[in-house]
């Protein structure tokens, strides 16, 4: 299933448009007839906003962002947890808007509605925070961790590339993982590698939701590739719950994130050559 759209050829008004972004980001134009949803940086605070969101679910959603498309996939995965099935991201976002001459509204766009009360349930298989799946007894899943996607996907006028340009993207950069089996994204551009996973064809994915870049304990194996700054341990381990922590240290540029790595059991290895590099950097410790 193909999570991201580009521009609707028919009436935009047959069509539900939602700005996504930050509580802290200032909004200064908009696409008229649309709203906007602030995603809180607490986690729990903003599953919350989208259990009590007020929306119709027969009417087809379009979801768009700055054009990083973060925030976009984020609101994406957390209404598809809620039962959303009309919903799409709009590649490129704002962006893809303006290269294709659709005028904004200049001023602040209203609020999506919230119900004082949850109206959804959440399939917390899709979505969960980092805390919940640190409690989790899950084993034999694929983990992928994505803090910055340092390539392009699509083009100016919000065309995604072809599926196999972007598989080779994909192994260019060391993102291995092996098809048609679990795979839980996690790191700050978790729900945007989620999206395209989705794009190629994966069925069998969840996200793990964290709107900050904060520190953040995650049961895993440690293997590092290269420029997007994915920390892949798909195709050559899986990693066990009885694993020991890994904690994840935050810097103030996310491209230098370092991790410390405790001793742990390795379940299962299948290739441990297969990564391009797994060694750790002087700023790591042992523990």
């Amino acid at each position: 299933m193909n999570p991201f759209t580009t521009l609707p050829e028919d009436n935009l008004k047959n069509y539900l448009f939602i700005y996504c972004g930050p509580e802290s980001c200032s909004v200064t134009e908009y696409l008229e007839n649309s709203w906007v949803f602030y995603i809180k940086e607490d986690v729990d605070e903003f599953l919350e906003d989208i259990k009590r969101i007020r929306a119709d679910k027969n009417r087809p959603i379009v979801l768009y962002d700055i054009g990083d498309d973060k925030s976009a996939t984020q609101v994406f995965w957390s209404l598809k947890a809620a039962g959303f099935e009309k919903v799409k991201v709009l590649i490129g976002g704002s962006e893809t808007l303006k290269n294709c001459e659709i005028e904004f509204v200049s001023g602040d766009p209203p609020q999506i509605k919230l119900a004082e009360s949850p109206q959804f349930d959440l399939n917390y298989n899709l979505i969960c925070t980092a805390q919940e799946f640190i409690k989790k007894n899950t084993t034999n899943c694929q983990l992928l961790n994505a803090n910055i996607i340092a390539f392009d996907y699509h083009n100016p006028q919000g065309e995604l590339i072809p599926k196999n340009q972007l598989l080779n993207i994909f192994e260019f950069n060391g993102i291995k993982f092996e098809k048609n089996k679990d795979i839980i994204a996690y790191g700050y551009q978790a729900p945007l590698l989620g999206a395209l996973l989705l794009y190629l064809g994966e069925t069998k994915v969840s996200v793990i939701l964290d709107t900050s870049r904060s520190s953040t304990t995650i049961r895993r194996s440690f293997a590092m590739t290269n420029k997007s700054n994915f920390y892949s341990v798909a195709q050559t381990e899986y990693f066990d719950a009885e694993d020991q922590n890994i904690d994840i240290l935050s810097t103030t540029d996310p491209s230098e994130q370092h991790y410390m790595i405790p001793r742990m059991t390795q379940k299962q290895s299948k290739d441990p050559e297969g990564h391009r590099d797994s060694t750790s950097c002087s700023s790591c410790s042992l523990l």
